[in-house]
């Protein structure tokens, strides 16, 4: 099977709205971004109200909107309803209770895949059994019988 890299996340926004509402947020992988979500989560004993949030985790919510999202789908002006660039200045001005549900939910959907991928690993009970090769088998440079 060939390696399929993860390389951006794709999170439907607000995750609870229906989909003709929703707009489609391309996420950069971001080892840095993730493993400081940790630490936070550690310190806030593995959750935190994201309705009255401690100032690191909006400062870290602004992080993941202004240096995370790398393009967006289905953005538009508030006023003019005209599609919006995915520019860092657009991005820093999301409003900041915004910020804090985008990231959420790129949490959320960074949760969603690793239990994909745990699911869905495999792993051996016990070691591979040697395979006999049968007699009449076609002879293989290199394999013996």
């Amino acid at each position: 099977m060939p390696y399929k890299p993860l390389l951006r996340l794709e999170v439907k926004f607000p995750p609870a709205a229906p989909p003709k509402e929703q707009c489609t947020l391309f996420f950069r992988i971001s080892d840095e971004l993730w493993m400081a979500f940790v630490d936070l989560l550690k310190k806030y004993g593995g959750a935190v109200e994201t309705d009255s949030p401690p100032p690191e985790f909006v400062s870290l919510a602004r992080r993941v909107v202004v240096e995370g999202i790398v393009d967006w789908m289905d953005v538009v002006d508030r006023d003019t309803g005209d599609p919006l660039m995915c520019t860092e200045a657009n991005r820093a001005a999301i409003f900041t209770l915004d910020a804090i549900q985008m990231a959420a939910a790129y949490m959320r959907r960074i949760d969603e895949i690793l239990g994909e991928a745990k699911s869905s690993a495999e792993v051996p009970t016990s070691p591979p059994q040697p395979q006999e090769i049968p007699a009449d088998a076609p002879e293989s440079p290199g394999v013996t019988p």
